[in-house]
């Protein structure tokens, strides 16, 4: 996706998902014309975020895009068996596609990081 972006997620001063306020960046920047969106992308707040915040994102994203715009959700998770569920669940509640990233927490071999891509996609 040429000129997709990743996203800010807003949150409330007790920690919450800001909703509104997210919805009101994810709409200035289809206003400026972007062709995709990176839901909970790599850096900031990635590694906080919830499975299930990660998906009430892509529905937040979703409402304002109609669907128009691409709106790839970003897996980056330390176990294995949390990524494929998450890789499901999203691909499940409509994202149109995934970025997956391989653990943070240490340098997993090159023949981990291509198992976890395989098992994300199905393979």
């Amino acid at each position: 996706m040429e000129g997709s972006i990743p996203v800010t997620t807003a949150f409330t001063k007790d920690g919450a998902l800001n909703i509104p306020m997210y919805q009101k960046n994810i709409q200035a920047q289809v206003d400026a014309g972007v062709d995709g969106f990176i839901v909970g992308g790599s850096l900031g707040e990635s590694s906080t975020l919830t499975h299930d915040e990660r998906i009430e994102l892509l529905h937040a994203t979703q409402e304002i895009t109609n669907d128009r715009i691409p709106s790839v959700v970003n897996i980056a998770d330390g176990a294995t068996k949390n990524t494929i569920s998450l890789a499901k669940k999203a691909q499940n509640q409509g994202a149109d596609g995934l970025m997956l990233l391989p653990p943070m927490m240490y340098k997993p071999t090159d023949h981990e990081t291509a198992g976890i891509f395989a098992l994300c996609s199905g393979s």
